[in-house]
């Protein structure tokens, strides 16, 4: 079997980082003396560093060359279809982390088209927007964009989702009256957009699961929300109940 370059590269790279030899924050070897060390092209090196950034070991700032990574922290997401709350649990963490912080803005505005056809409404109809990047200390783990039709939230939906940071939006709405109907949520994978990843703090196009969670109340549309989560850091796990 003929070895390929870059295989060549990234094991070696990889030997270096395992032993201790580069330490979570070191800066790797540049390109150019990769290149010269390897006798290889520049996409040679590239190819192996994409490698380790795709295991997790090696990240990418703009301009400042490539780094090693923290170790990993794996954050276990529990979403169940019968409580409000969802519990979050390290997962296989050197030091592990929970979620303990959002960053909220709440504002009011006209839904776009792609919205309304979301919502099953009008053109130009009024939505109220629940802005929020979630934290575990100093990390962002979760983007999240969830709009509500103002026509079907109540004053007293209103307040309380203006404190939803703390309690949940769905708590927030449940206690506020509106029963739960349904709750859907589609998952799909992709690469991060360049606001997504500055957001994260992530290389751009490093893939993210994105989530669209939709839910009714009293049979009526009464959220939609669009969630950005790092794949490499979170994992989803779900509990269903039969009816």
């Amino acid at each position: 079997m003929v070895s390929r370059r870059w295989d060549q590269i990234a094991a070696d790279l990889r030997v270096a980082i395992n032993q201790g030899r580069l330490q979570p924050g070191d800066q790797l070897p540049t390109c150019r003396d990769l290149m010269a060390r390897f006798g290889v092209s520049r996409a040679t090196v590239q190819r192996a560093v994409d490698a380790l950034r795709a295991e997790g070991l090696v990240t990418t700032f703009c301009g400042r060359g490539w780094r090693v990574r923290d170790p990993l922290d794996i954050l276990c997401l529990s979403r169940s279809s019968n409580s409000p709350r969802r519990d979050s649990q390290a997962s296989g963490a050197t030091n592990g982390w929970v979620p303990d912080d959002v960053d909220t803005v709440v504002r009011l505005e006209s839904a776009s088209a792609a919205v309304s056809a979301e919502l099953g409404l009008g053109a130009g109809a009024e939505v109220i927007v629940w802005d929020s990047d979630v934290r575990a200390g100093d990390k962002v783990v979760q983007l999240c964009t969830s709009h509500f039709p103002r026509s079907v939230l109540t004053p007293t939906a209103i307040q309380l989702l203006a404190f939803s940071a703390i309690s949940g939006t769905r708590n927030s709405l449940e206690h506020s009256g509106l029963r739960i109907s349904l709750l859907q949520e589609r998952v799909a994978a992709g690469p991060s957009t360049q606001e997504e990843a500055c957001r994260l703090g992530i290389p751009r196009g490093c893939t993210v699961l994105r989530i669209v969670r939709k839910v009714e109340a009293n049979h009526r549309n009464l959220q939609v929300s669009h969630i950005v989560l790092p794949s490499d850091q979170v994992v989803l796990h779900y509990d269903v109940l039969g009816r």
